[in-house]
């Protein structure tokens, strides 16, 4: 029989040892006692690649970037921003240029050219908006070439995954050419499908004849009659979106001559260039293009589907809110006024 006092000192051991073990168990790894729990440690990164980098050294990230770059790894716009960042290129080289030519034989400039093909491959391979995993589709993004990246080269992610799968369509399901790239583009979104009157002031749509000394009818996009009391927003709106457009383009064209180019802008990479596209793409919100087929404009203080303004952006009007239904309703609407209008000439 044992000694009292060891039993007692066994059951102390013991429960120390239970205090100590159980937090171990529920942070759900299995780990020696007195040693850091894995998953717990996870918890301080966003996943486990991170936690690596964490504690590699500039030799091993080196190795681990340049290795992702020439072997065309998935990952390779986040590799080449990475290397770009951290400066990898000066643990052996002296520039980014010499880094290029001396691990991969190409030049700078090649090197960007295959990083703007990996852009939009990388895009659309996270976008919900592009079934990528489909045998054809991911085979037409593996195989993506320069001439074809550069025709949807601008374009916010989810346009891209619309123009392509457009142009794919096109071609029966086939990889699509540069050129019908192009044309799905250019249907997809065009800011300018209807001439504006360049003698009236921030009228973004057709307008009535002149008739008797009357004041023009400035018209929407679709050929409906503007309501008076949404016509002073619909103009702001326009100069408004116009003019900040403009501004966004002009940082985004300084940008594209810059980086790479001007040391002034080291620390900058092409995703800022993306990010400035895509401001664009998004300011194209505040154009008016239709009045709101809700209110009509005529009640829009009441219309949520206008947001209160009285009329939507084409991005509105060509999505699934408005529908095709209404869509080819309004448009007869449209050419029935258009029709009354010339008769009453």
């Amino acid at each position: 029989m044992m000694a009292p006092g060891f039993q007692r000192a066994g059951r102390s051991a013991t429960c120390k040892f239970a205090v100590g073990f159980v937090p171990l168990i529920r942070n759900g790894a299995v780990a020696h006692f007195g040693q850091p729990s894995l998953t717990r440690d996870r918890r301080r990164f966003s996943d486990y690649d991170e936690m690596k980098q964490a504690i590699e050294s500039r030799q091993e990230a080196y190795d681990r970037i340049t290795d992702g770059i020439r072997n065309h790894s998935d990952s390779i716009l986040k590799l080449v921003s990475e290397a770009k960042r951290l400066e990898i290129w000066k643990e052996k080289w002296s520039s980014w240029t010499e880094y290029c030519e001396k691990e991969f034989g190409k030049s700078r400039q090649r090197v960007a050219q295959l990083l703007d093909v990996s852009v939009p491959i990388e895009e659309l391979q996270t976008s919900n908006m592009f079934d990528a995993s489909s045998g054809k589709n991911k085979a037409i993004l593996q195989n993506l070439n320069s001439r074809q990246a550069a025709a949807l080269k601008g374009l916010p992610t989810v346009q891209k995954a619309e123009v392509l799968a457009k142009a794919i369509a096109a071609e029966g399901g086939k990889s699509p050419k540069p050129a019908t790239i192009a044309t799905a583009r250019r249907s997809s979104f065009d800011a300018d499908a209807i001439p504006r009157n360049n003698d009236a002031a921030y009228l973004s749509g057709p307008t009535k004849p002149e008739k008797n000394g009357k004041p023009d009818i400035q018209l929407d996009k679709v050929g409906r009659p503007i309501p008076e009391n949404i016509l002073e927003l619909w103009n702001r709106a326009y100069e408004i979106g116009t003019r900040l457009r403009s501004a966004v383009s002009a940082i985004k064209c300084e940008l594209e001559q810059s980086i790479d180019k001007d040391m002034a802008f080291a620390e900058l990479v092409n995703s800022v260039v993306s990010d400035a596209k895509s401001l664009h793409y998004s300011l194209a919100h505040i154009l008016p293009y239709a009045v709101c087929p809700t209110c009509n404009g005529k009640l829009p203080e009441k219309c949520t589907t206008c947001r209160h303004r009285g009329f939507i952006s084409q991005f509105y009007w060509e999505g699934p809110t408005v529908g095709n239904d209404l869509r080819t309703m309004i448009v007869k609407q449209a050419k029935s006024y258009a029709n009354s209008q010339t008769l009453s000439a």
